[in-house]
């Protein structure tokens, strides 16, 4: 997919930058600026898209940021925009699997679309 602008979300910060970086210098990022902000994806990829109407947008999004602004899918039929989504099923919060890792020992409350319970 060629796009001039990217939306993402903090925890798929890295790979979008990489993708900006080996496409060229017209592209533009667009993130939350790492504050943690799972669900922007979609969001900022709408904004993008009504204040340039013209230009290819892409929403970089996981699945629990897709979770957390499934109802803006209704804006982009009522507003008629075109905004390609990209959704990484990574079967978790990232964000708050994270904080899980760091402080808590990697155990999961109820975070994960899938563990083992053994």
């Amino acid at each position: 997919m060629e796009a001039d602008a990217l939306a993402t979300e903090s925890e798929l910060r890295t790979l979008s930058e990489d993708k900006i970086r080996a496409e060229g210098e017209k592209k533009r990022l667009l993130m939350s600026g790492g504050l943690g902000t799972m669900g922007y994806g979609l969001p900022g990829a709408i904004g993008a898209k009504i204040g340039n109407p013209d230009t290819p947008v892409i929403s970089i999004s996981g699945d629990g940021g897709m979770q957390m602004n499934i109802q803006e899918l209704g804006t982009l039929v009522v507003e008629g925009l075109d905004v390609k989504m990209v959704v990484i099923n990574n079967m978790h919060l990232g964000m708050v699997a994270q904080w899980e890792d760091l402080f808590y020992n990697h155990r999961r409350g109820n975070t994960a679309a899938q563990y083992d319970r053994a």
